[in-house]
């Protein structure tokens, strides 16, 4: 379960709300009369959090299925359907067999496998063997069918592929329209498992996807989650890193669906933990010093960031909180590089 901050100026209104309420009650105290019904009244009316969404819901806004390379490599073999049902509180039977069911349903939840990539390592899993294209997926095929830990190794590899630039082998294809091609085709049927289990007013299935930036190892990931249903969300793909690596090639992306379509997306930076404190460089693509049009564009395509999730927490950190005796939770062994433990 992800926990989410919201950058917002809703704390600043709220401080000045508070702030006039307290200079009317002081200057009403001031009078030698004393305050009419109607006064009062009307001072209580001025509630400062009036206007402002009051229910919490709770729900996870990053799930992986048997289409994300990685997952399946680890085992995963469960699809979105399990998951969504599994979300809305019925009984699913994991992987490995054990039957499980939620205490309390969530409210939504957005899976979003990896757009790179998405339901290669089944693909090779699955397919038969002489059909494959290449030795290297012929390898991985067979490290995957001799169990746990040759799937683990072979995923291991894929990962580490994707942080050396080689985007186009984890697609499985060289061709950029053999790729979007297959890409189409899964996310079509995710679209549509989405559609099915969203229940307005009840459970809510966002469209979702990850976009899977990694250069030399260092996570630059971001789970975009569209607000849209399918009649929008069709008409695009998932962003894939071979169109280009660069995070702002991914806000054009967004820019694109949400003229294209009027519907609206946000994206969301994942475990900023293990990115070399690249995800808040403080620099634009090409190193240069970030400038007022680019803080302002980021702060609108992603205007939450993720808190903590099974890969550590982002936080705090101990350096930078000394006196805070919890800044220290979820950061060893996540805090030291990236994903391949490597500092930059």
């Amino acid at each position: 379960m992800q926990t989410i901050l919201k950058t917002s100026s809703r704390l600043h209104r709220t401080v000045a709300a508070l702030l006039l309420l307290q200079l009317l009650t002081f200057l009403g105290s001031c009078s030698d009369d004393p305050p009419s019904r109607s006064t009062t009244g009307e001072i209580a009316l001025q509630d400062p959090a009036s206007g402002y969404p009051s229910r919490v819901y709770w729900g996870d806004t990053h799930v992986h299925t048997s289409n994300s390379p990685d997952a399946f490599g680890f085992g995963v073999r469960l699809d979105a359907e399990a998951a969504y049902r599994f979300a809305r509180g019925e009984q699913v039977t994991s992987t490995l067999g054990v039957k499980a069911r939620l205490a309390r349903p969530l409210d939504f939840l957005a899976v979003a496998d990896h757009s790179d990539g998405l339901g290669f390592t089944k693909r090779i899993y699955d397919g038969p063997r002489w059909l494959l294209p290449n030795a290297q997926f012929k390898r991985w095929h067979d490290m995957m069918r001799e169990g746990p830990e040759g799937s683990q190794r072979a995923t291991a590899e894929l990962i580490d592929l994707g942080g050396s630039g080689e985007a186009e082998l984890i697609a499985g294809s060289k061709s950029l329209k053999k790729q979007a091609r297959a890409t189409r085709s899964i996310w079509k049927k995710h679209l549509k498992i989405t559609e099915r289990y969203n229940d307005p007013g009840v459970f809510t299935s966002f469209a979702a996807f990850e976009y899977t930036s990694m250069p030399n190892g260092n996570n630059l990931h971001r789970v975009v989650i569209f607000k849209d249903n399918i009649e929008k969300t069709k008409q695009v793909i998932p962003y894939s890193i071979t169109l280009g690596n660069d995070v702002e090639r991914l806000w054009d992306y967004m820019d694109g669906y949400e003229e294209k379509t009027g519907g609206e997306v946000l994206a969301i930076p994942h475990n900023s933990n293990v990115s070399n404190g690249l995800m808040f460089e403080l620099t634009e693509g090409g190193g240069k010093p970030m400038g007022e049009a680019y803080a302002r564009r980021r702060a609108e395509k992603e205007p939450l960031v993720e808190i903590t999730q099974v890969k550590g927490d982002s936080e705090a950190h101990p350096f930078l909180s000394p006196d805070d005796e919890f800044a220290g939770y979820g950061t060893a062994g996540w805090d030291l590089g990236n994903l391949d433990m490597s500092q930059k």
